[in-house]
């Protein structure tokens, strides 16, 4: 899937639902830095708090996770407030 995305998605124009999908096909094949590549050019609107907290996932797969840590802070106040609290209860634990 991700390969028949990625062509249309690396168009300037592409829509944010598309940015959204190529970035979860890659997440799903393993390619956690590509999609992050993707999930980042989602503009704000209904598809960015979803791209936020996928590349929050995605950044821990590849140990980025102070990056991870500022999205999941950012979206404490948005729709996933309580997923992205217990997240970041999750990955404090584990770092101490």
């Amino acid at each position: 899937a991700a390969n028949q995305l990625k062509p249309i998605a690396d168009d300037v124009n592409a829509p944010d639902e598309t940015l959204f999908y190529t970035g979860e096909a890659l997440l799903q094949a393993g390619q956690w830095e590509l999609a992050v590549s993707y999930f980042q050019r989602v503009r704000p609107g209904y598809w960015r708090e979803a791209a936020d907290w996928r590349s929050a996932l995605a950044l821990i797969q590849v140990g980025q996770i102070d990056q991870a840590k500022l999205l999941l802070e950012k979206m404490r106040g948005g729709q996933r407030q309580n997923q992205a609290d217990d997240l970041l209860k999750a990955i404090n634990a584990k770092q101490q």
